[in-house]
């Protein structure tokens, strides 16, 4: 029933979007100096725990480069970037076996920094942990979310597992191929 903010893992998101929206994202690049500043406040800064240096997408997820995410949220917009969270199920609230998770949160506006900051997975973004990991789930689950669920026991016949005494429906949150590229980047 909790939000919490993602931070880097929301990462996968904006990777997932950038993947889809941004043409010859296969070509695209980053130089991080180890911080970005977007206005004329030290708040209106991004940072890096170091410098990464000249960063592809998947060098960035995998150095989890604040500046070059940053980068991306604004070059993909604030439109895309809230489309592709609520396609991804963050913003929707699961009912596991009557417990409803509380829906997750995130503030998608034109201002650079604060669409930066909202890529990276902070700013005002809350998530609640179960839609994070139905997520995460569907990307290693080639594009496709198993409906979470409760577990009291399994039942074991002869030493042996009888199975879960339920069928999950699923739902397709990423593009297979989208989710294919996830998996590898991760």
């Amino acid at each position: 029933s909790a939000t919490i903010v993602p931070g880097s893992i929301f990462k996968v998101v904006t990777a997932n979007a950038a993947l889809e929206t941004i043409d010859n994202i296969d070509d695209w690049s980053y130089y991080c100096t180890g911080s970005k500043q977007y206005g004329s406040y030290s708040k209106d800064r991004i940072t890096c725990l170091s410098a990464h240096g000249n960063v592809d997408l998947e060098e960035a997820l995998a150095d989890s480069c604040n500046c070059a995410f940053g980068a991306l949220a604004i070059e993909i917009g604030p439109e895309k970037l809230k489309e592709y969270t609520q396609m991804s199920g963050l913003m929707n609230s699961y009912d596991l076996q009557g417990i409803h998770t509380k829906e997750s949160t995130f503030e998608f506006n034109n201002v650079d920094i604060d669409l930066a900051w909202t890529g990276i997975g902070q700013h005002k973004d809350l998530v609640n942990p179960c839609a994070m990991m139905v997520y995460m789930g569907a990307i290693g689950g080639d594009g496709q979310a198993a409906k979470p669920r409760l577990i009291e026991d399994i039942q074991f016949a002869n030493g042996l597992p009888a199975g879960l005494p339920f069928k999950s429906g699923k739902t397709t949150l990423v593009n297979a191929d989208t989710a294919e590229k996830l998996q590898s980047m991760m």
